[in-house]
C-alpha cells in the first residue's frame, strides 16, 4: 500500500541520515558507479523540500528574515523543489536538452494524482494506483513552476 511504501522510504532516509557525515567522494569510491561528463554518478534527480517553519526570527537585536529564492538552479537532469507553508508550492526545473514542457505537462499531471490518491486513499495498493483519471479532490498544492535549465 502507499502508506506501506511510505514507512518503506522513511526507514530508507533515516538509515541514510545515519551515514551523512560520510562524504560523496568516499561513497563514490566505493559504489564505482559508471562515470560521466553529462550527468551526475550517483543521481540524476534531486528533491529538495523546504519548510516554512518561520518566516522571521529574532535574536539580541538582531532579526533574521528567509527570503524566498527568485531563481532555482538544476545541476541535475531535473530538480524538484517543494516549499511547505499553508499548501505546498512545487518548482521544478529541467534540463531543456532532455525533456520538453509537453513531458513536464505529463508530470505534473500524473504526479498531482499520485499525491491525490495518497490523501484520499492511503492504502490503495501500489499497483492497483490508477493514475490516468482526474483528481477526486482539490488538494493543497498551490503553485506549480517548470523552469528551464
Amino acid at each position: 500500500s502507499l502508506q506501506a511504501n511510505l514507512q518503506e522510504v522513511k526507514r530508507g532516509v533515516l538509515d541514510a541520515l545515519e551515514h551523512k557525515d560520510l562524504p560523496l567522494e568516499k561513497m563514490v569510491e566505493t559504489l564505482i558507479p559508471d562515470r560521466r561528463m553529462t550527468s551526475s554518478p550517483v543521481f540524476q534527480v534531486m528533491f529538495n523540500m523546504m519548510t516554512s517553519e518561520s518566516s522571521a526570527k529574532s535574536s539580541e537585536g538582531l532579526k533574521v528574515e528567509q527570503l524566498s529564492p527568485n531563481w532555482y538552479r538544476s545541476k541535475y537532469q531535473m530538480t524538484m523543489y517543494v516549499q511547505q507553508g499553508d499548501s505546498l508550492n512545487f518548482n521544478i526545473v529541467y534540463k531543456s536538452s532532455l525533456f520538453n514542457a509537453d513531458y513536464m505537462q505529463h508530470l505534473e499531471e500524473q504526479l498531482l494524482l499520485i499525491i491525490d490518491k495518497m490523501v484520499t486513499r492511503p492504502d490503495t495498493i501500489i499497483q492497483e494506483l490508477d493514475i490516468a483519471a482526474k483528481p477526486t479532490t482539490n488538494t493543497q498544492i498551490e503553485q506549480w513552476d517548470f523552469l528551464q535549465d
